[in-house]
């Protein structure tokens, strides 16, 4: 009961934000938040931005989905889906993101090209651009957008307004934001 009344007033005091099953610290430039937690986090949200990303892609288009989208559970989601061809990236992989990084990672994204890339990130605002909070989830996300003919930013929200510890790119390297709104 203690730790409850702690956390409620921790988030009433703006320190934390609860979720189902804990707590994450928003601030921070470095802060890097599980899977598991972001996963439960601005749900319907995420689902307003995945409607929209749905009604982009087209038949035929060859697509990159970020390792905010290219968890184990999605790969293995979209592996029972006919008619979807499904390559993956190698290389090291981070277990608290569930992604893969590192150089046979950035080498692997840079011998493809698609048409349409999603991704997203740490936080995003209009002085420093599209910003994440570590340079091997960057890297990727940098590269992907280099090698796509179109690069859509999903992001809800609650990710405006906050500058984190390595930039990404500036608006222009997008081709549109996918968000719920613009506060």
């Amino acid at each position: 009961q203690t730790i409850r009344r702690d956390l409620l007033a921790l988030e009433e005091e703006g320190f934390v934000s609860r979720v189902h099953g804990g707590a994450y610290i928003e601030g921070g430039t470095t802060n890097e938040i599980n899977i598991s937690l972001r996963r439960t986090t601005h749900s319907a949200q995420k689902q307003q931005i995945a409607a929209v990303c749905e009604r982009i892609i087209q038949n035929g288009d060859s697509i990159f989905l970020d390792s905010s989208t290219n968890s184990i559970q999605i790969i293995n989601t979209l592996a029972s889906f006919s008619g979807i061809s499904l390559i993956m990236v190698g290389g090291n992989f981070d277990k608290k993101s569930q992604s893969f990084y590192g150089t046979r990672a950035l080498e692997f994204v840079r011998s493809y090209h698609v048409d349409k890339a999603f991704f997203s990130c740490r936080s995003i605002n209009y002085k420093s651009g599209v910003m994440d909070s570590n340079e091997k989830t960057s890297d990727i996300r940098r590269m992907i957008i280099d090698q796509s003919d179109r690069a859509y930013l999903c992001v809800d929200s609650s990710k405006f307004g906050a500058n984190s510890f390595v930039s990404i790119c500036n608006f222009d390297a997008l081709t549109g934001l996918i968000t719920d709104h613009i506060p």
